[in-house]
């Protein structure tokens, strides 16, 4: 239930943030695509493939978060190796 509270808050946390970034679109697409795929297997009754969808999800974000601090402390090496992974 908290996984997918933060999925359904990500797009309007996204939408109405002061900073727009450059990947605005695509996050948002993201998030909701991701939402439906989730709501869509708990309505279906396929909740393996919703767990499924989360622990993708989750998983992928560790190197991708880590990848944008590399890139923000400015460490080249350290971003492309968590990009890369």
């Amino acid at each position: 239930l908290s996984s997918s509270g933060d999925l359904l808050q990500s797009p309007v946390k996204i939408g109405w943030s002061s900073s727009c970034r450059g990947d605005f679109t695509e996050m948002f697409a993201h998030h909701i695509i991701t939402n439906l795929l989730v709501i869509g297997s708990s309505y279906s009754r396929y909740t393996r493939i919703g767990s499924m969808v989360f622990l993708v999800h989750d998983i992928s974000d560790v190197p991708v978060d880590l990848s944008k601090l590399a890139n923000f402390l400015k460490w080249k090496a350290t971003t492309v190796v968590c990009f890369v992974s």
